[in-house]
């Protein structure tokens, strides 16, 4: 895996990569460390990242401004800061998990084994998804997303409908894959199909089809494949 560690104090930095060398040991592709905002966003531009370690005071720059910016790239992101205050903020955000400094070799790998399992039904889920939108990056509610839907490395947000009038899209492109997602949206989001995930407070029914093929039928109408192995537990857990 490719990690970017971001952490502008060298003493922390070293530590952090010396603990991750022993934690993750031959797992590790790559380990690169920046110490600045802008450091952090130029590599993320040029390089592949599965896994970012971010502080939230880079030489007096607020890290949520990073942040901001960062969650709308593909890699998961794990903050180690000092400012535990904030921890609950940074969950909002959709990062993996928070380790306070300073921070024990047990927490770090904690916090590790989390990306590791990739089933993490974080206890904190995420309430915002950034996207990108003609070069800005922008947060989406998770409350105004019915489904998800993936294509490769990105996911398209679908939105609730909106009113004939209203000049808004109704879906957004996330550079997020479906199993990150996945381990971070409240619990009312489910897995339904290899290539879904929806809102199933937004469900209406089963749609039973000829050939052993179901849909699910939303609310506004719209229909979304249910994967014949995730039907029984959808039905038994939604219906």
């Amino acid at each position: 895996m490719n990690l970017l560690l971001t952490e502008d104090e060298a003493s922390v930095a070293r530590r952090l990569e010396r603990l991750l060398r022993k934690i993750l040991g031959n797992r590790i592709t790559t380990l690169s460390l920046v110490p600045s905002v802008a450091a952090a966003r130029h590599y993320l531009q040029h390089h592949p990242v599965d896994l970012l370690f971010l502080d939230l005071n880079l030489n007096g720059e607020d890290g949520f401004t990073v942040l901001h910016h960062l969650l709308a790239e593909s890699c998961d992101v794990i903050v180690v800061s000092a400012y535990g205050e904030r921890a609950l903020e940074a969950f909002e955000y959709g990062v993996l998990d928070f380790v306070p400094k300073p921070f024990s070799e047990e927490r770090l790998r904690q916090a590790v084994d989390r990306f590791l399992d990739g089933q993490g039904e974080t206890d904190r889920p995420l309430r915002k998804i950034a996207v990108k939108r003609r070069g800005r990056v922008t947060l989406v509610d998770v409350t105004d997303i019915v489904m998800i839907q993936g294509a490769d490395i990105y996911s398209t947000l679908h939105l609730r409908s909106r009113p004939q009038n209203a000049k808004q899209a109704t879906t957004e492109l996330s550079e997020k894959t479906l199993e990150s997602l996945e381990r971070l949206l409240p619990p009312n989001f489910s897995r339904v199909h290899k290539s879904y995930i929806v809102d199933m407070n937004a469900c209406k029914e089963i749609l039973v089809e000829g050939g052993g093929r179901y849909q699910l039928l939303l609310e506004d109408g719209r229909k979304v494949p249910l994967g014949r192995t995730r039907y029984q537990g959808i039905k038994e857990r939604f219906f």
